[in-house]
């Protein structure tokens, strides 16, 4: 079945998926790269190829980072690196419009932290030590260093640790709706 990118696929018993159906859908994006999604599989489609992949291209939307399938865009360019950290639960996704405004000077990189939005599930490593590993090694493997970090909430954790372990990634530190305080412990079982 091929068809034309349209966005995320609705989880089940959303409107238009009858519960204990799943949806596959495949298809190109609109700057030509294909994909296969299973609906029961949404942190980590099945399969992603494109010609990007045919023509050598480093910028894939995976990369294995400290055991994580970690997914990410990347707008390419010469310009300098714009790196986004979403907040918990999120995905890179809510950068769409920054990315927007910035593509036309600078590269934009949004990538899903590990379990969140099309990034793979692990076994453990959810903690803010483990995210900043993630992003250090995000960073080092597409060459970004030293690049614009923008977070927001957890991804504001997530730069702050980095900052102060790796402060030769970072050129510039955006933090947005975040702090520095320790989480009330009370919060725990909310999440």
């Amino acid at each position: 079945m091929s068809l034309a990118w349209r966005g995320p696929v609705r989880a089940e018993g959303a409107r238009g998926v009858a519960p204990g159906h799943r949806r596959v859908r495949q298809g190109s994006q609109p700057d030509g790269r294909e994909y296969r999604w299973d609906q029961e599989n949404l942190v980590a489609p099945l399969a992603w190829r494109g010609r990007a992949a045919a023509q050598g291209d480093e910028r894939l939307p995976y990369a294995d980072l400290n055991g994580a399938h970690v997914h990410f865009t990347d707008t390419g360019g010469d310009g300098e690196a714009i790196v986004f950290s979403h907040g918990l639960l999120l995905s890179g996704t809510m950068f769409d419009e920054q990315i927007a405004h910035f593509r036309g000077c600078y590269r934009c990189i949004a990538f899903d932290h590990r379990g969140q939005g099309r990034s793979g599930v692990t076994e453990d490593g959810y903690d803010i030590d483990t995210l900043t590993a993630d992003a250090a090694a995000l960073i080092e493997r597409l060459g970004l260093a030293p690049c614009h970090f923008v977070e927001l909430s957890m991804g504001g954790f997530v730069g702050m640790q980095l900052a102060a372990q790796k402060p030769d990634l970072l050129k510039t530190l955006t933090l947005l709706d975040t702090s520095a305080d320790p989480e009330p412990s009370g919060d725990g079982p909310k999440y």
